[in-house]
């Protein structure tokens, strides 16, 4: 046998035929230049994105139900009467014995206060357990007088009736 008959024709050139065409199959589509271009843009634009969000993540809270940690003193009077002019702005800081607020007129019209004490609470936010057992938001401990409790003697000069303590360490 001849060998050209057992292995067959190699090419078309060689049995006798008009020449093969060159390669002319496209490159699957992932292959294509414009597609590997295209496709590493959008890589890095999502790494770069990503890299933005986490580090974002890292440095900045975000919560919808944020509790602060901060001391806060809420001030109300025990006496009905407007607010005629307000002595602090906001995150202003305050002494002791700064004047915050004037009432518009004397709330104690008709009959006046016999005594006038000021006290000091300590406040503390309650835990998530608390809150969720009792539903306080928060839970306070008497710490005594902030200043001394007053009254009016018959001749019209105040007096004291009780000398606050030395005030616990508190938080």
């Amino acid at each position: 046998m001849d060998d050209e008959h057992t292995r067959g024709a190699g090419s078309p050139a060689e049995a006798g035929g008009a020449e093969a065409p060159l390669n002319n199959h496209k490159p699957s589509f992932w292959k294509r230049r414009p597609t590997i271009v295209a496709g590493s843009v959008v890589l890095a634009v999502l790494f770069f994105f990503g890299l933005y969000y986490i580090i974002d993540s890292f440095t900045h809270e975000s919560t919808d139900d944020a509790f602060l940690d901060a001391t806060a003193v809420s001030l109300a009077p025990r006496v009905a009467g407007q607010i005629k002019k307000l002595a602090v702005i906001d995150n202003q800081a305050v002494k002791a014995g700064d004047v915050l607020a004037l009432f518009r007129g004397n709330p104690f019209a008709r009959t006046p206060p016999r005594y006038v004490r000021a006290v000091i609470w300590q406040y503390w936010f309650t835990t998530e357990e608390e809150k969720r057992h009792r539903g306080d938001w928060w839970r306070r401990e008497y710490l005594g007088l902030y200043a001394p409790e007053l009254t009016m003697a018959a001749n019209g000069q105040f007096a004291v009736v009780e000398w606050p303590e030395e005030l616990p360490s508190h938080d």
